[in-house]
This record gives structure tokens, C-alpha cells and sequence, in this order.
């Protein structure tokens, strides 16, 4: 699925998928009933969540959250109307249990944020006393929960810094770690598995870190990998057993693969280039077979698929199809569900 964020209305494009070919049938768009932003082309990071049961996506151009239901053929039904994002520029949604947190990016005269709503059966319910305040100009790039959903991490790119947060039993946040000199921090994403590895796409130096997190929340620098061939690494995701991840990289289009040892030192043995230069390679993510890869072309406004050949050359990847969307669109996040 697909957040096409245009200035005006956004909308949620639903693909079918052949779990069997990797391919893709567009299904149908559906209204947020708020607006998109242009300028949030190349800066998304859980724009889209899921449970399975719902989707959350954010509208950047309106300042607030909607709600979706998925229905068991994959269509979608708006939930009620948006919600107060709690904050301007809503770009990156984190999701555990019944607590859905947002980073809100702001703009020159109000900071950016953090902040909590309770879910409960697809409906928002905004968390009195959840927001947390940053600086004018951190400018968010992720937020997202552990594998256990009581940790939560929060990316500053403007700041570079990497914060992480204990919660609370009601929902709260309570400080755990303030990483500072962390050059651009952006994109995140945490290993598989009960001792999970965080790792983050540095897009100033241009590199990736790893970090181990403590069940208290405080996180520990591993190991960092200057790769001047990434050109803006931006989006990771892993194979089911940790060991290997492939990060995209907005600006070169391209996708790197890395392995990433016990220790937390990455690796990169090959690259995938897209068959078009400067289409821009953003979200990524992989079917729960771990069979193929939806590859976000933001630029040129496509859906590459790929399929995984457990080789380490060309990025272990093989390209299957392309998958154009709406001319009038600027695409924004992406979520593969399998049911």
C-alpha cells in the first residue's frame, strides 16, 4: 500500500499482491479526507503503520492522522475524521499495542514534537501529558518501538540526535538516552529477535551505525561504516534472522547490502542500482515469506518489485517488474500486508 501525498488531497493507493510472482494489481485509492505536502518527497519514515487490522497513515499537509480498517479483500474504509496530529508536519508513526506515538516536524517558529494517542479498536484518542517538546528545527525522521513495544526511539536528522524513551504503563514516555553528534540521523530500524540491534542511517556522514539498546532504554554505540557510494542512506529492513540488511539509498537509487554480525558491525558486499538514474529509492520492505522487495521509486513515481536470490552480488536482488503510479502523485510510505 501506498500514501500518494499530493498538495491537495491525499490519498491511499491498495496494490493486490501474487504472493507466488512478487507481482502487483492495483486494487483502488482511497481519500484520507486530509491533505498532503510535496515537501515531504524523500523524507518519509513510517508514514504508513499497521496492525494487520488497521492502517495508519499521516497527512503532512493538513497536520493530523487517519484511520483505516482493512477489509479481508484489501480494501480500505476510512475510520471517522482525522485527528490533530499534535504538532505541524506529521511525518513518522510508531505503533505498539494500544499506544500509537507520531514526530511532528513543525515548522521555522514552532518546534518539533513527540506525541502520543491511545488506539483503541482503529480510533485515536489523544494522551494528555505525552507530548514531548524538541527544538525548532530537529526535524524528525523516524519514531518506532522495539520489537517488545516498551522502548520507544525518536531520530532528529536537523539535530542529529537519537533519543529513546522507556513508556510508562499508561502510555507516557520517560527519557532513557540522548545521543548527540550522531550526523544526520534519519532512518532506523531495529534487527529481529529477543536482543534486537538498532540500526540507523546516518545520511551526513553518508553511513549507518548500530547500537544495542538495554531493556532500560539506554542505547550503546556499536559500530559505524562510512560509505561514500551510498549517497543518502535512508531505509533499512532485515532478513528474518538479523544477519543480513539492505539499506536504500535515496539519492544514487540504489539498494546496499550489508551483513551484520553478532557484534553489530555492518558489512556492505554489494549494490543494486534501479533501472532508471535519480527515480529516487526510498521506502522498502519485504513480503513475510522473505521472498521479494517492494522498492518506493518517490521520484519517478513507481513500485519497483525485486525478488531476493540469497546471493551476496547485486545487492542479492533480481528485478521482476515496475509498477507505475498516478502521474499526479508524489508517493509517500509503503506497507506490505500479508494475510
Amino acid at each position: 500500500m501506498i500514501v500518494n501525498s499530493t498538495s491537495k488531497e491525499n490519498t491511499i493507493a491498495a496494490y493486490a499482491r501474487n504472493p507466488a510472482t512478487g507481482e502487483l494489481y492495483y486494487l483502488d485509492s482511497y481519500a484520507t479526507g486530509g491533505r498532503g505536502n510535496i515537501n515531504a518527497l524523500g523524507v518519509s519514515q513510517g508514514s504508513l503503520v499497521t496492525d494487520g487490522q488497521y492502517l495508519y497513515a499521516v497527512n503532512s499537509g493538513s497536520d493530523d492522522i487517519s484511520v483505516f480498517a482493512i477489509r479481508q479483500d484489501g480494501s480500505l474504509q476510512l475510520i471517522d475524521s482525522p485527528v490533530p496530529s499534535g504538532g505541524l508536519f506529521p511525518i513518522s508513526l510508531a505503533l505498539s499495542r494500544r499506544v500509537l506515538y507520531v514526530a511532528n516536524v513543525g515548522d521555522l517558529k514552532t518546534p518539533s514534537n513527540y506525541t502520543g494517542f491511545i488506539v483503541n479498536d482503529g480510533s485515536l484518542q489523544p494522551l494528555e501529558g505525552s507530548t514531548v517538546k524538541l527544538n525548532v528545527g530537529d526535524q524528525p525522521g523516524r519514531v518506532l518501538f522495539n520489537n517488545t513495544g516498551d522502548i520507544l526511539v525518536g531520530t532528529r536528522t536537523g539535530g542529529s540526535i537519537i533519543d529513546s524513551f522507556r513508556m510508562d504503563s499508561d502510555g507516557r514516555l520517560i527519557r532513557a538516552s540522548l545521543l548527540k553528534n550522531q550526523a544526520g540521523a534519519f532512518g532506523a530500524q531495529f534487527s529481529p529477535g529477543p536482543n534486537p540491534l538498532l540500526l540507523v542511517n546516518l545520511s551526513d556522514l553518508p553511513g549507518n551505525a548500530t547500537y544495542q539498546v538495554s531493556g532500560e532504554g539506554n542505547l550503546n554505540p556499536e559500530s559505524a561504516v562510512t560509505e561514500e557510494s551510498a549517497q543518502d542512506p535512508c531505509w533499512t529492513v532485515f532478513r528474518k534472522d538479523g544477519a543480513v540488511a539492505w539499506i536504500s539509498n535515496f539519492l544514487a537509487s540504489s539498494i546496499s547490502l550489508y551483513t551484520v554480525n553478532s557484534n553489530g558491525g555492518l558489512t556492505r558486499l554489494s549494490t543494486h542500482s534501479t533501472h532508471k538514474i535519480g527515480c529516487g529509492s526510498a521506502d522498502i520492505a519485504i513480503d513475510t515469506a522473505g521472498r521479494y522487495m517492494y522498492q518506493l521509486l518517490a521520484v519517478s513515481r513507481e513500485i519497483n518489485v525485486l525478488r531476493l536470490t540469497n546471493s551476496n552480488i547485486d545487492g542479492g536482488l533480481a528485478d521482476v517488474a515496475t509498477i507505475d503510479l498516478p502521474e499526479v502523485s508524489a508517493p509517500l510510505g509503503l506497507v506490505v500486508i500479508d494475510r
